[in-house]
């Protein structure tokens, strides 16, 4: 817990305050609290420069086991506890850990794990896929994007 604290206020000092809301709520919620920094709902807007910070504190809060990699079992758990609660208005034909799975491993390819630069990586090309207008800013719907992409979901 005390290396997850560590990297989470290096992380808040360099990143806006909503941001840093969402990790302070990680601190304070019970292990495992992934949900805390994944949830996007609150934040009106993410710059790219906040991205390697967020995949951080994604990534610290998944390695539930701290061997400096997440493997498919830990990716899953993380993003089933982040993933937002069904509508009722959904149709995907696919579940939320089904579309983990395929992000998963579409970031680990043959070795599957995913270390951290991976994750900054892929949040990366997630962050520049959703950033429709290349401002370097995600604003509306582009946040939404962002977060399917992340959860391994096709774009909106």
């Amino acid at each position: 817990m005390l290396l997850r604290i560590l990297a989470l206020s290096v992380a808040g000092s360099a990143i806006g305050a909503t941001a840093q809301d969402e990790m302070g709520a990680l601190l304070t919620a019970s292990e495992p609290a992934p949900a805390a920094v994944e949830e996007q709902a609150t934040a009106d807007e993410i710059a790219m420069a906040d991205v390697a910070l967020l995949a951080e504190a994604v990534f610290v809060a998944a390695d539930l086991n701290g061997d400096d990699k997440v493997d498919e079992q830990e990716f899953v758990a993380q993003g089933e506890a982040a993933a937002p609660a069904p509508t009722g208005e959904e149709t995907a034909t696919l579940s939320a850990a089904d579309y983990l799975v395929a992000k998963f491993k579409a970031i680990s390819g043959e070795d599957h794990e995913v270390p951290a630069d991976e994750l900054t990586l892929a949040y990366g090309a997630d962050f520049q896929t959703a950033d429709v207008d290349q401002n370097d800013v995600l604003e509306g719907e582009e946040l939404a994007v962002f977060a399917a992409l992340r959860r391994g979901e096709p774009a909106l």
